[in-house]
């Protein structure tokens, strides 16, 4: 059966015939290489009917069967950042609890710290331990009822008076013998305390740090170190045998002896013998006391300066004690004298 294409060639040889035209012989038969497409292009001097050889070759690509983009075009900025290459967190999560609080959006204050002492609680009232007497720097440390006061949390006394021991008593450390100066400093036996200074009552001496009379003592018959041996002083001299004045009363103090006027007995070192003419010379009075005859006999008793005052009656003295500014043995100034 003959093709489409052959038949159609047949028919266009004799439309040619029929115009004129006269068949050209050398045309060489159909070859199924040919069968390529129609070639209508001019033929060359050859006589070839192939393509025009000068023009360009003819685009014998598949067309484009593609349905054509009707998208909108995309107006974005494209992506130009480097690819992020980092390497992940290999940590350990955070665990703790997030803070759920609510962040501070106040103005902050820019004002001077608030330098003022929150009140103190004693016993469940409001005190004030920079200034309270009875609650000194601390609760319950309460200073002297009588003459203290606290001043920033110490407790101090008024006048000449220091604040002495734990239950900060105030003492005339100007006249006390037991805190002559300053808290604690004590006088020696037969002394007294004078304006702060530990110095021997009138009428004795000071030899070796201890306070003397150079008129009795053995030791120190006359002046310091003159010592009778085995004799006797009387009047600051040394002597033999037994004391001249029957008036007098021998005792023994140290290896020698002393001879006491009868009339000196309330004395500071020599205060009531038991025994006229006997060994005991007798009491030694300390420097925070006095010898005085009283109706139980002589004796040593306890003294001390009234606080505040200097002459009598002195609030200070207590219903045992009975105030006394004519003591002559002490440093001037009123005096509690125990009953």
């Amino acid at each position: 059966m003959m093709s489409k294409r052959r038949i159609f060639a047949a028919l266009m040889v004799v439309g040619l015939g029929l115009g004129g035209c006269s068949f050209d012989p050398q045309t060489p038969a159909y070859s199924s290489e040919d069968d390529t497409g129609w070639n209508i292009g001019d033929p060359d001097a050859s006589g070839d009917s192939g393509a025009d050889v000068s023009g360009s070759q003819p685009d014998t690509g598949a067309p484009d069967t593609g349905t054509p983009d009707t998208g909108t075009p995309d107006t974005g900025t494209p992506d130009t950042g480097t690819p992020d290459t980092g390497t992940p967190d290999t940590g350990t999560p955070d665990t703790g609890a997030p803070d759920t609080g609510t962040p501070d959006t106040g103005t902050p204050d820019t004002g001077t710290p608030d330098s003022g002492t929150p009140p103190d609680t004693c016993d469940g009232m409001e005190v004030d331990l920079l200034s309270d007497p009875l609650h000194c720097g601390a609760c319950g440390n309460a200073c002297d009822e009588g003459f203290g006061v606290c001043l920033n949390g110490q407790c101090e006394c008024s006048g000449q008076m220091e604040a002495c021991g734990q239950e900060h008593e105030c003492v005339e450390v100007m006249r006390d013998a037991n805190n002559c100066g300053s808290c604690g400093n004590t006088c020696p036996d037969g002394a007294i305390c004078n304006l702060g200074q530990c110095e021997c009552r009138p009428g004795l001496t000071l030899c070796g740090g201890e306070c003397v009379d150079t008129e009795r003592d053995p030791r120190h018959c006359g002046a310091c170190d003159t010592s009778c041996n085995l004799g006797h002083c009387q009047a600051g001299t040394c002597g033999s045998g037994g004391c001249e004045d029957w008036v007098q009363y021998e005792c023994s103090q140290g290896a020698g002896l002393a001879c006491i006027p009868l009339n000196e007995r309330v004395h500071a070192l020599y205060c009531g013998p038991e025994a006229i003419g006997g060994n005991t010379c007798g009491e030694v009075c300390s420097a925070d006391q006095i010898c005085r005859r009283s109706w139980g006999g002589v004796g040593c008793t306890d003294v001390r300066p009234a606080r505040g005052c200097l002459n009598c009656p002195c609030d200070d003295c207590e219903d045992d004690e009975r105030c006394r500014d004519d003591l002559p043995t002490l440093a001037p100034g009123a005096y509690c004298v125990e009953r």
